[in-house]
């Protein structure tokens, strides 16, 4: 006999135990409606979620795969995943804003509150493991060993994100334990194809938590106590604006100090519950079959600052007689508290109106937040990221590569904390050319992602003036066929109190860019016409005194230059720096009238300055002028080589159309291929004026902008039609 009573409860126990441990996904959103939501925030932001992907990682985007499986249904699975996390009770999904807490006595009172468990460390799915997972993606040498990282990153956050979401359900913020069949949560389950999930951004202060936590001004953003009630919906904590302004079916005016349904002494009712029944106000009717015909059910609203219009209901029929107080000398007020109130599916459809769409902006805000850069990456002082001297070897440009990359970190956490004596690794993310980049329009790319990484230890990233830090990447050196090209800055060591914590940034710079110029001093321009310079139709049109040179001081210079001592310096676009002979990055020994140069490539910003300072030499002994040398400065326009992912209507049907190949466009100057955005046309001075066309020495593409045009689609991707500038011409002083 003992024997069976034992086996019973042992039974029960363990039955208890399953029920409590694995039926979570009954407990909040199903796992469909937890899923639809993510993928809503992710669509709805695609363009920034899939920047940051590209910008990490150098895949493309979140329909990219890691590990066989595309980054989108990977944070949505895991999302639905947190539901069944074996040993995780259900009460870890909750969180009370009033208490900072989840339940502080009997049953659940030994569980973490959702934020808490978005933060335990010793949870695999946490915040913090996100990270790190998302640090050693990023640091790893091993492609294996990335993607698996990844996978995990996504997968944790994934989860982190669906514990949010579950403040978007009242029962989750006002501590209603229930069973498996909560009303609101089986509306949006049987509705989910129905929800509105047009996001709700949020949009209240800078998220300021410590960089190991998840931004606690998400779940709560400590607006809402007993007297104070937080105003504007999507500034507040979704854990706040829920449990203040909705109810549960448990808590229907209990359990929490709002919304409250008359006003108390000194405070002011959240509803028109009294207005009603005096006749005050029109209430939302619905009628209702009832066993003698039709009921009538009337919807309060809560009136106090966010507008709920069906918060409640009650039965015109069933409370007949507590409406009947009045003639006893009953308040309204007293009799609305001896109202039964209802939720039903219009009052739930009400509020998923509301709280499904900020489940959606709120999810959004959480993972910007985890993608966003921590670490700003800027040019250092000399302008380029990386400079490598032309060889002269054409396609493929053996030999040819950028073995060091110099750049500015500076530590950006709107925390305040420090970064200090840590390990700093830079990666370069890139895929590779198959056929000579620096063409017109666009060529074929490798689908493979190259990435070359280097580590400093004992490293202080400063929160004011950025450091300098130089990279040698010899041992994985970058080929000037890259494309798509990034940075990732990662840094593992203190950060404020923690002595182990990770931070991290990336930055979209420049392709290599070629830094060309041509010295078209065999050619002068005369009255608007292009002749050969020091021919003797050119010294005709100047020669005053006709003794067939131009030589007095009231002639012009026609004649041929040789140039020499081209110093070239670059700096950041904020910063304009001018070339001289002790402070320049490289130069330029000779070019012959009439010849083309190729000196360098560069990674450098898309925009920067570059200045330019050379000296002419004379090629005949008739030229008697002087010409005075003196640095000019350019906005400088790097290439763009890569696929980017750009919103757009066409592409919300047709997710390849938002991936844009950016080309560049040379143009041929008299049978050289230049890029226009680096370097110059040395030109002589025109006579009267520098007005001659240049189509009268060959066609230049008249300038445009990248984005203005879009090609049709090629291999599922819209290309760009190649940009082109107007190229920097530079006349010789006078």
């Amino acid at each position: 006999m003992k024997s069976k009573w034992f086996k019973h409860i042992l039974f029960c126990m363990v039955m208890i135990s399953i029920l409590l441990t694995y039926t979570k996904n009954l407990m909040a959103f199903s796992g469909k409606v937890h899923e639809r939501i993510n993928e809503e925030a992710i669509l709805q932001n695609k363009e920034s979620i899939s920047n940051y992907i590209m910008g990490y990682t150098g895949l493309k985007g979140f329909k990219d795969k890691v590990r066989g499986k595309e980054i989108l249904q990977l944070i949505k699975d895991s999302n639905n995943a947190e539901d069944w996390v074996p040993g995780d009770p259900i009460h870890s999904h909750f969180y009370n804003p009033l208490t900072n807490a989840a339940f502080t006595s009997g049953i659940g009172s030994w569980t973490p509150s959702a934020y808490a468990r978005a933060n335990d460390s010793s949870n695999q799915y946490s915040w913090s493991k996100a990270r790190l997972y998302f640090y050693l993606g990023l640091t790893s040498s091993s492609d294996m060993d990335r993607m698996n990282y990844f996978y995990n990153a996504f997968e944790a956050l994934g989860h982190v994100v669906h514990l949010l979401q579950d403040m978007a359900v009242p029962a989750h913020t006002r501590l209603d334990l229930h069973g498996p069949f909560e009303p609101f949560e089986s509306y949006t389950s049987k509705q989910r194809n129905n929800l509105l999930y047009n996001q709700a951004p949020y949009e209240g202060s800078s998220l300021v938590s410590k960089i190991s936590d998840a931004p606690l001004q998400l779940w709560d953003g400590g607006f809402y106590d007993e007297t104070n009630l937080p105003v504007g919906s999507n500034t507040v904590g979704l854990a706040e604006y829920s449990a203040a302004n909705f109810v549960s079916d448990g808590t229907i005016f209990k359990g929490q100090p709002h919304p409250m349904l008359v006003g108390i002494t000194g405070l002011i009712g959240d509803t028109n519950c009294a207005d009603i029944l005096m006749g005050a106000a029109q209430p939302y009717v619905i009628m209702v079959p009832s066993g003698i015909g039709y009921d009538r059910r009337i919807y309060i609203s809560k009136t106090s600052d966010d507008r709920v219009d069906m918060l409640a209901a009650f039965s015109f029929l069933k409370n007949a007689t507590v409406i009947r107080g009045k003639s006893k000398g009953l308040s309204w007020n007293a009799i609305c508290n001896r109202l039964v109130f209802l939720l039903d599916d219009a009052v739930h459809e009400d509020y998923a109106v509301t709280l499904v769409p900020h489940a959606v902006g709120y999810s959004a805000a959480l993972m910007d937040h985890f993608f966003k850069s921590q670490i700003e990456i800027s040019l250092p002082d000399s302008g380029v990221y990386a400079s490598v001297p032309n060889n002269g070897n054409i396609y493929p440009y053996d030999n040819m590569n950028f073995t060091q990359i110099t750049l500015k970190p500076k530590n950006i956490l709107i925390s305040g904390e420090d970064m200090s004596g840590g390990d700093v690794t830079l990666t370069v993310t890139y895929r590779l050319a198959n056929t000579d980049p620096f063409v017109t329009g666009t060529v074929d790319v490798s689908n493979e992602v190259h990435h070359a990484i280097a580590t400093k230890s004992g490293i202080t990233i400063p929160k004011g003036t950025p450091v300098g830090l130089t990279f040698d990447l010899t041992n994985t050196p970058i080929p000037i066929l890259a494309t798509d090209v990034y940075l990732q800055i990662a840094y593992r060591g203190n950060i404020g109190t923690n002595s182990d914590e990770v931070a991290f940034g990336y930055k979209d710079i420049s392709e290599p860019t070629p830094v060309d110029h041509f010295n078209n001093m065999d050619k002068t321009c005369l009255n608007s016409n292009w002749y050969d310079a020091g021919s003797a139709q050119a010294i005709a049109i100047v020669d005053k005194n006709g003794n067939h040179i131009a030589d007095s001081p009231n002639e012009w210079d026609v004649y041929t230059h040789n140039v020499t001592d081209v110093y070239l310096r670059y700096s950041p676009i904020n910063n304009p720096l001018p070339a001289s002979s002790t402070e320049n990055l490289s130069s330029i020994a000779w070019i012959n009238a009439g010849g083309f140069n190729r000196a360098l490539y560069i990674l450098t910003d898309y925009e920067f300055n570059y200045s330019d300072l050379f000296s002419q030499l004379k090629t005949t002994t008739d030229d008697k002028f002087r010409h005075p040398s003196g640095p000019t400065i350019f906005t400088g326009t790097a290439i763009k080589r890569q696929t980017e992912f750009v919103s757009s209507n066409s592409c919300d049907k047709e997710i390849n159309k938002c991936y844009l190949q950016r080309n560049p466009g040379f143009y041929e100057f008299r049978g050289s291929n230049m890029w226009w955005g680096a370097g110059t046309i040395l030109i002589n001075n025109g006579y009267p004026t520098n007005d001659c066309p240049f189509s009268q020495l060959n066609p230049i593409p008249n300038p445009s902008k990248p984005a203005m045009v879009q090609s049709q689609p090629q291999k599922g991707v819209v290309v760009s039609t190649p940009a082109y500038g107007e190229p920097r011409f530079v006349p010789l002083s006078r």
